[in-house]
C-alpha cells in the first residue's frame, strides 16, 4: 500500500501475526516513510507492527524496569522484553520453559526486539510445533497477499486524503484564539526547543510520569514545534505529522542525554529524571552499598567517579551526564543528607 492514510484499513496492522524469529530479523522499515513511522514494518506485502511467537527461554536478564527473557523458536532467538513488572520482582518463567509471546516489534541499539503484551507457558510442546504449521499456513494464505483498499474508499481517495489534511490542520490550530494573547516564546534552534518542551513536561508529569500520546496534541507544544520546525521548512508545509515527527524526535534526544527514561514501553509512558526523586534514591543506595576495602573508597568517602558509573549501569540512566549526578549530590549535601568528606568525595550522615 502506497497510501500511509489508509494502512490502518488493514486488520494485520495491529495483529499479532503468526511469525518466525528469523523473519522478524529480516522485517524492514518501509521506505520512505522510515522517520515518520519507526515502529511500521515491511512483512512480505504487509504492514505489520505486532508478532507472536512460539520458542524456549534460552536467556534471562533483569534489570529494575523490566526482564528481559531470550526465545529460541527453533529458527534464531530475540529478546522479549516485559516492563509490566515491579522492579526487582522474581521473574514469572524460568529457563527452558516453553513459551507463547505476543508483543510489538522494536528496534534498541541497532538490536531487533519484542516488547511484551502478553506472555504465557505452553505446557504442551506440540502447541510450539502446532504454532509452526499455523505460521507457515497463514504466510502462505495471508501474509503474502497483498490487502486491496476498498473500491468505494479508493474511488474517492482524493477527497479522504484531503479531509484528514483538514482535521489535522483543525487539530494544530485548536484553541488557537485562547492563545492570541499569550507571551510569544522564541524558539531559535534545537536546544531552545528541547529546553522549552522539557519545562512544559515537567509541569504536566503526575508523579514525575508523562505519556507521550497526550503531548503532541496540547495547542502550547503544538505552537512551540511550529516554532522551531519554522526555522528549518515552510510553515505552509507543516501539518500535524511532522509536529508529531518533531516532538518524538525531542523526546529520544531527551531519553538520550538523561532527562527522561522509559518506564512503560508499550503504553508510551516517561519519567523525569528528578534530582529529588529516583536519582536521589539509587545514589543513597549505591553509598550505603559501598564496601570499604573498594578501591574507589577512601577514607569512608565515596568518590563522585564512583557514583556516577553504578548510576549508569541502571538502564534508566545509562545516558545520564556527570553534571547531573553531581547537582543530585549537591543536593543531598544541601539537605544534610550526605557529606563531602574530600572533594569529590561523599559519605552518608550517620
Amino acid at each position: 500500500m502506497d497510501l500511509p492514510a489508509f494502512w490502518a484499513l488493514d486488520p494485520l496492522l495491529k495483529t499479532h501475526v503468526k511469525i518466525f524469529t528469523a523473519d522478524i530479523e529480516r522485517l524492514s522499515n518501509i521506505p520512505d516513510y522510515h522517520e515518520q513511522f519507526p515502529d511500521l514494518y515491511k512483512f512480505d506485502t504487509r504492514i505489520i507492527s505486532n508478532v507472536e511467537i512460539a520458542g524456549t527461554i534460552v536467556g534471562l536478564e533483569q534489570n529494575n524496569t523490566m526482564i528481559i527473557y531470550t526465545v529460541d523458536d527453533g529458527f534464531g532467538t530475540i529478546p522479549c522484553c516485559n516492563w509490566a513488572v515491579r522492579t526487582y520482582a522474581e521473574p514469572e518463567f524460568e529457563l527452558g520453559q516453553s513459551v507463547r509471546v505476543l508483543g510489538r516489534i522494536s528496534d534498541y541499539k541497532n538490536q531487533r526486539q519484542i516488547n511484551i503484551h502478553e506472555i504465557y507457558r505452553m505446557v504442551d510442546y506440540n502447541m510450539e510445533i502446532l504454532h509452526w504449521l499455523q505460521t507457515i499456513r497463514l504466510r502462505e494464505s495471508v501474509y503474502s497477499k497483498p490487502f486491496d483498499i476498498p473500491k468505494d474508499i479508493l474511488a474517492h481517495k482524493d477527497e479522504l486524503v484531503a479531509m484528514l489534511k483538514t482535521m489535522d490542520q483543525d487539530m494544530i490550530m485548536e484553541s488557537e484564539d485562547s492563545q492570541t494573547q499569550e507571551e510569544d516564546i522564541e524558539i531559535p534552534d534545537e536546544q531552545a526547543f528541547l529546553d522549552t518542551l522539557y519545562k512544559y513536561i515537567e509541569d504536566l508529569a503526575v508523579d514525575g510520569k508523562i505519556e507521550y500520546r497526550a503531548i503532541p496534541r496540547l495547542p502550547a507544544i503544538q505552537k512551540i514545534a511550529r516554532q522551531y520546525l519554522t526555522n528549518s521548512i515552510p510553515a505552509a508545509s507543516i501539518d500535524y505529522n511532522k509536529i508529531k515527527l518533531a516532538i518524538r524526535q525531542a523526546f529520544a534526544t531527551l531519553c538520550a542525554d538523561g532527562s527522561l527514561f522509559v518506564v512503560d514501553a508499550e503504553n508510551d509512558i516517561y519519567e523525569i529524571v528528578r534530582l529529588d526523586g529516583q536519582l536521589r534514591e539509587l545514589i543513597l543506595s549505591i553509598i550505603r552499598d559501598v564496601h570499604v576495602d573498594q578501591h574507589d573508597i577512601h577514607h569512608g568517602g565515596v568518590t563522585g567517579a564512583y557514583i556516577t558509573t553504578k548510576v549508569k549501569e541502571d538502564s534508566r540512566f545509562e545516558s545520564i551526564s556527570w553534571s547531573k549526578v553531581f547537582e543530585a549530590l549537591q543536593l543531598l549535601v544541601l539537605e544534610s543528607i550526605i557529606y563531602q568528606v574530600n572533594p569529590h568525595e561523599y559519605s552518608l550522615i550517620q
